[in-house]
């Protein structure tokens, strides 16, 4: 509800006056240009268009409340979704695949070999980057990458609209995006699994507690966990206690 935003606000005030002290001590300073607030409301479907009383004002600067913020090369909303995400690199890679386009020629320009290793390169991990976080939670955000991977492949291979996608696939040895992203997924909780007491006992808890019944919307996730367990017990593979990871 609007007080218990407001009741968060003030608890991050507080804080952040206790911490920007603290950091004057160390005589360290914040950027405010690059310090942004975001609240992530306990209903997705909760709207916060206006959050501009939430702004945080100190005596050095304001910090802004905002609905989306790029953070370590994610791009993060309220909505946790993903869909902000999967948009900003899609029209990022949209750009890098006609500059592949306008670098090949019929005569001249790059050689398909050379196109491919651009694409692998430079186009895929854009958009592989976070696949492991969303790519599970909603699988049309992997149709609209799947839609720029398929221009890409039609430009380096030379194929046309009515070519077989799964044609230009075997040709070039790329694999589909669900594919990559089912394999980055995997191999990223495995690893979390195998390596945290907290995420180990997360992932547990959300199995033994969707055993019975499960919201329709963990189901993607909860088959994805399922996956990581029976994986893992089924290579045997050795999971590291606290001790072993000091």
């Amino acid at each position: 509800s609007e007080r218990d935003i407001v009741r968060c606000r003030q608890a991050l005030a507080e804080d952040f006056i206790t911490i920007e002290r603290q950091f004057l001590e160390l005589d360290l300073q914040i950027n405010y240009s690059k310090t942004k607030l975001m609240i992530f409301p306990a209903d997705p479907l909760e709207n916060l268009a206006n959050t501009n009383h939430l702004n945080i004002i100190t005596s050095n600067g304001i910090i802004e409340a905002v609905n989306e913020y790029k953070y370590l090369g994610i791009y993060l909303d309220t909505k946790l979704d993903g869909k902000t995400h999967t948009t900003k690199i899609g029209e990022k890679c949209e750009k890098d695949i006609n500059a592949l386009r306008y670098m090949k020629g019929s005569n001249w320009g790059n050689h398909p070999v050379t196109q491919q290793d651009l694409l692998n390169a430079a186009i895929r991990p854009k958009f592989e980057y976070g696949l492991p976080i969303f790519s599970w939670l909603n699988n049309t955000l992997i149709s609209k990458l799947q839609v720029k991977q398929n221009k890409a492949i039609r430009s380096l291979t030379g194929g046309v609209k009515t070519s077989p996608i799964s044609a230009l696939h075997a040709i070039t040895g790329i694999d589909y995006v669900q594919t990559r992203a089912t394999k980055l997924s995997l191999r990223l909780f495995s690893k979390l699994y195998c390596t945290s007491s907290v995420i180990r006992n997360l992932i547990n808890e959300i199995l033994s507690l969707c055993e019975l019944h499960c919201p329709y919307r963990l189901k993607n996730t909860v088959q994805l966990l399922k996956r990581v367990k029976e994986q893992i017990d089924l290579n045997h593979v050795h999971i590291f206690s606290n001790d072993e990871l000091r």
